[in-house]
């Protein structure tokens, strides 16, 4: 059994990690262990960390899911509005881990914003809900 916490608010909350989640995966199936698990203590109403419960799913034990497409067109595609948005939303997310080294650079929040705030407009229900989640975040890294 592998057990991570690296979903935990100790270590990397709102971070996503689904290629780490895929390459963890990868060597379980190698190294024969059966089962995997994530400690998650963020909710799923964080979407970072929802990707990430469900990358997690995913990738169980199939290896022919261990690919960032395979997740977008399988898993996210549905819960981002469609495929291009969420590649668009992994891209953007990966600027919440990278925050101190983007926050120098406020043309690349400002741009990540407007595009943020372009697919809000275009978006309802749940889809809306996530990259409203999304841009909240951004929008807090200009105010640090």
């Amino acid at each position: 059994m592998v057990r991570s916490e690296r979903a935990s608010g100790w270590k990397s909350a709102h971070q996503l990690l689904h290629k780490e989640l895929a390459d963890i995966q990868r060597g379980a199936m190698k190294s024969g262990i059966e089962g995997i698990s994530m400690f998650g203590e963020v909710g799923a109403h964080h979407v970072n960390n929802e990707i990430n419960y469900v990358a997690q799913g995913a990738f169980a034990f199939d290896d022919s899911r261990l690919t960032t497409t395979w997740l977008i067109e399988h898993k996210l595609a549905a819960s981002l509005g469609g495929e291009d948005a969420a590649r668009r939303y992994l891209n953007l997310a990966k600027l919440i881990a990278d925050h101190r080294a983007v926050a120098s650079s406020e043309h690349v929040l400002q741009r990540a914003r407007d595009e943020t705030e372009d697919t809000i407009k275009q978006s309802s229900g749940d889809v809306l809900r996530r990259w409203r989640w999304l841009y909240d975040r951004l929008y807090a890294w200009q105010q640090k």
